[in-house]
């Protein structure tokens, strides 16, 4: 049943078995690379879960800012990570810096009730600390997933 959504480039196949090539099996050794072929897959069939382990393989393993960029806004296009994506805008990490792209990626993760694991609510305002330099590194997208 598998190899048939497969065959069919079912984006759900795909990402499991992304995941399942990501963490290595008795059926499917480990090898991030073909992992990450298979979320790029998924992903260009939407699915949302896929982008982001594309978009966190470039930013953290592969070290290719712009292609994690594309994928993580891809995610914050269908709702999700919006905060990580405020501040990779902050930054200008994976894209062109650009103040009002943060603000406007923070002010959806403050309606969302987005926080960075802790009690503190994201606050519409709190883009501006990052914006003067203040705040954590770009490191601290991270941080959230």
């Amino acid at each position: 049943m598998m190899a048939d959504l497969l065959k069919k480039d079912d984006p759900d196949a795909l990402f499991l078995l992304g995941n399942e090539y990501h963490d290595g099996t008795s059926v499917h050794p480990k090898d991030k690379d073909k992992a990450l072929q298979l979320w790029e897959a998924a992903a260009k069939e939407g699915h949302v879960q896929a982008a982001f382990q594309a978009a966190s393989y470039y930013l953290e393993g592969k070290k290719e800012p712009s292609k994690g960029f594309e994928y993580m806004l891809q995610v914050a296009e269908a709702g999700d990570a919006q905060l990580i994506v405020s501040r990779l805008y902050a930054f200008g990490h994976g894209c062109t810096r650009d103040e009002g792209a943060a603000r406007r990626f923070n002010q959806r993760a403050s309606l969302q009730g987005a926080s960075w694991g802790t009690e503190d609510k994201v606050e519409e305002g709190s883009i501006e600390e990052l914006l003067k330099g203040g705040g954590g590194g770009c490191e601290v997208w991270a941080g959230s997933l």
